[in-house]
């Protein structure tokens, strides 16, 4: 059926046992197309107002960076031309090429998009087709260990008379009630 644009027939899985791997890649071919896509949605200040000045709000440009530094990460730099799509504003509107290939858009929305969605005046946005890009595989990324001990810049020692009630089981260095 590949090419024909009909769904081959999926027959209705066991639940008695894990899927088989001819199972899965029968499910696997029945669904549809579903490309990686990555977005970004800028509206407010972009650079924060205070003591320093008067901050910036996000523009297109800010939705257009956003989409080369995805682009960058993957190793390779976008083209950006004049574009016109909805839901984009016309006039607005950065087309993002690839090697002669759209493979996103970028700018700011148009006001009736902003109007449906109760989203701030002049919001910008921006998407990238992540499946045109050529991505490898990269391993996922792990963060730093974090201590569950905060550091100690103080130490504190309380002394109380032993008529003072204790929690038999406050922590796991404390004394049990009996043993004070």
């Amino acid at each position: 059926l590949a090419g024909t644009g009909e769904t081959p027939p999926v027959q209705p899985l066991r639940v008695d046992a894990r899927p088989t791997d001819d199972e899965l890649s029968a499910l696997d071919a029945g669904l549809p197309d579903q490309p990686e896509r990555v977005a970004v949605v800028l509206a407010g200040e972009h650079e924060p107002t205070g003591w320093w000045g008067q901050g910036r709000a996000a523009d297109w440009a800010d939705a257009v960076q956003a989409a080369r530094t995805v682009a960058a990460e993957a190793g390779v730099s976008l083209e950006v031309r004049q574009g016109e799509r909805p839901p984009w504003h016309p006039g607005r509107c950065a087309e993002l090429r690839l090697g002669g290939e759209v493979v996103g858009y970028a700018g700011e929305l148009h006001p009736r998009v902003l109007a449906s969605w109760g989203l701030p005046a002049r919001t910008c946005a921006a998407e990238l087709d992540l499946s045109a890009l050529p991505v490898t595989e990269v391993p996922p990324v792990t963060g730093p260990e974090i201590s569950a001990y905060p550091p100690a810049y103080l130490d504190v020692a309380l002394v109380v008379a032993r008529s003072v009630p204790v929690s038999p089981s406050c922590c796991h260095v404390c004394p049990s009630s009996t043993d004070v």
